[in-house]
């Protein structure tokens, strides 16, 4: 009988029990009446029919082809089968001891047994649905089992178990899953969710990251940290294995020698961040926790960077190339550079690829003399003012002057994985505005190499100083930047860095509106009567801009102005 009952419950097809009205149980199949009343009371053979069926829909549900997690889906019916078969072993294995201490089986235990196991696995069913419901809408199952928490009191022992055991096997996949990623440096294939196809190489660059569907249990910007930690562990393994350095420079022996301390310094810092993902594993995932616990691998990763770039120049230059490869990949930046180049032809007639030539002007901005210099480890070129006479300081013949006057856009590659979606969108446009002012000058006339007209260089000249300013104010500094994560939060930081973006930006906006008005109206006046705009006049306009800024409470631009 209590083989039987086993059967039942698992929702296998064939024989199962019932009972004759003299009390004996007798087997029949599945065709034959389902409803026999015992005592006129209970209907136990319709209870356990009906428990098999909800075990094998489970059952079907969380079996997995090839045994093989592809997901964090998988692993979560497996949990949730693996549990579903603990709770209903302790159940019958109840039943059974019922049966074999009294000598009979009560039948009233045996109904509000099934009842309870009902109520159980009608939850998991619940559970089911759920999973296939956000699976398509892509939200991160750790989030759905996370919220069930809240209702954990309310609900049934078992129901508490099942689900404290599916997120201890989640929780404990992604905390190791973390550490992986830092090791490695990339994402094992199959680790994102399955709508996502355009991932299908499984090695997924860090730069892709914030464009494509992140794993579906963690945050892109805490990815993000760890993978971008990852890919440089291997650029600083490979830079100490280099075979072509020149092993009699004691210079470089010395470097490698730095770098390799530093390297061991990471490793310990590792293993306390080993410890505090295994301390969050005693109870359960604590996403305050893994907060701190992120913001402890992004100072431990800043820091080792720094530390590198401040030892070893080289990669500091590869570190500005690969910032440059970063921003350009993003193909939202230099927007308008890529507008207006399009339309430039070649010598030959040829029209430029935009991209390329855009990729060509930041090179340019950033004091390379070409796209292929991208990756060529090269001295930076000073940047430098023009004179006051309007002449610049670099030699006739040079490509550009006014293009030394702009910053190229700078996010420190170390530090891109803190800017949220929204801040990396401001600094986009403060650097477009920084761009259409370049277009304005080139329009006018002022990037030849014969000296621009006096009266428009006074005005292109404050321009140019709020320009800087802003753009020394966007870019970080490797030793000042550290030095202020010493003293301050890193949270406090990037809030001051936050309110520094809408100060440029709206300052942006006001000048972008502003300027082109005012420089249009310069120009066509000037065209028609060469003399009929003074020195005096252009100053009064610049004052008329430092007077609207001033009721603007821009204290800090209109001292670097003045």
């Amino acid at each position: 009988m209590i083989q039987d009952l086993r059967l039942a419950l698992k929702g296998v097809p064939g024989a199962i029990f019932t009972f004759d009205d003299d009390g004996s149980f007798r087997k029949f199949s599945r065709k034959e009446p389902s409803i026999l009343y015992v005592g006129g009371e209970i209907d136990i053979l319709n209870n356990i029919l009906e428990l098999g069926t909800l075990r094998a829909k489970i059952y079907e549900y969380t079996s997995t082809s090839e045994g093989r997690f592809h997901s964090y889906e998988d692993i979560a019916k497996s949990a949730l089968e693996h549990s579903i078969q603990n709770t209903y072993e302790k159940f019958v294995d109840e039943i059974e001891e019922d049966f074999l201490t009294g000598g009979q089986i009560s039948f009233g235990t045996i109904f509000s047994k099934c009842g309870k196991w009902a109520t159980v696995l009608e939850n998991c069913v619940q559970i089911i649905s759920e999973l296939e419901n956000k699976r398509k809408t892509g939200t991160a199952i750790i989030d759905i089992f996370e919220s069930w928490f809240v209702l954990k009191a309310s609900v049934n022992e078992e129901l508490k178990q099942i689900i404290q055991s599916i997120l201890f096997v989640l929780e404990g996949r992604f905390l190791e899953d973390m550490v992986s990623w830092y090791r490695e440096g990339s994402i094992a294939e199959g680790f994102f969710l399955e709508e996502n196809e355009q991932n299908q190489d499984g090695l997924i660059p860090s730069v892709d990251l914030v464009f494509n569907q992140v794993p579906n249990c963690v945050s892109a910007r805490a990815a993000d940290c760890i993978l971008t930690a990852g890919n440089w562990r291997k650029v600083i393994a490979a830079r100490l294995d280099n075979e072509d350095s020149n092993e009699d420079d004691y210079t470089t022996r010395k470097l490698d020698a730095d770098i390799f301390e530093l390297c061991e310094e990471l490793l310990i810092g590792e293993g306390h961040l080993n410890w505090d993902l295994s301390a969050v594993k005693i109870e359960r995932l604590d996403w305050n926790r893994l907060d701190e616990i992120t913001k402890k691998v992004l100072k431990l990763i800043s820091s080792f960077l720094w530390n590198i770039c401040e030892k070893d120049s080289t990669l500091t230059r590869h570190f500005e190339a690969m910032r440059n490869v970063f921003l350009m990949n993003r193909g939202d930046l230099f927007t308008c550079f890529s507008d207006y180049l399009a339309e430039q032809t070649s010598d030959t007639g040829q029209i430029f690829i935009p991209h390329k030539r855009a990729w060509n002007l930041s090179c340019w901005n950033a004091g390379l003399d070409s796209y292929e210099d991208l990756f060529t480890i090269k001295a930076m070129k000073k940047q430098l003012l023009p004179l006051e006479n309007g002449t610049s300081a670099y030699p006739p013949g040079s490509k550009s002057q006014l293009s030394k006057l702009y910053i190229s856009p700078v996010i420190d590659p170390c530090l891109k994985f803190l800017f949220t979606e929204s801040q990396t969108h401001k600094c986009n446009l403060i650097y477009q505005f920084h761009g259409r002012l370049s277009v304005i000058f080139s329009s006018m006339g002022l990037n030849f190499q014969d000296p621009p007209d006096p009266r428009l260089f006074i005005i292109k000249r404050w321009v140019s100083g709020m320009v800087c300013h802003q753009a020394l104010k966007l870019q970080t500094n490797w030793k000042s930047f550290k030095k202020s994560l010493e003293v301050k939060d890193l949270e406090a930081i990037m809030q001051s860095y936050e309110r520094m973006l809408h100060d440029c930006l709206r300052d942006c906006f006001f000048l972008d509106i502003e300027l082109h008005n005012s420089y249009s109206a310069i120009v066509e006046r000037l065209e028609k009567e060469p003399n009929a705009i003074s020195t005096d006049e252009i100053i009064s306009k610049i004052n008329d801009f430092m007077k609207i800024l001033k009721e603007k409470e821009q204290s800090a631009l209109l001292m670097f102005l003045e």
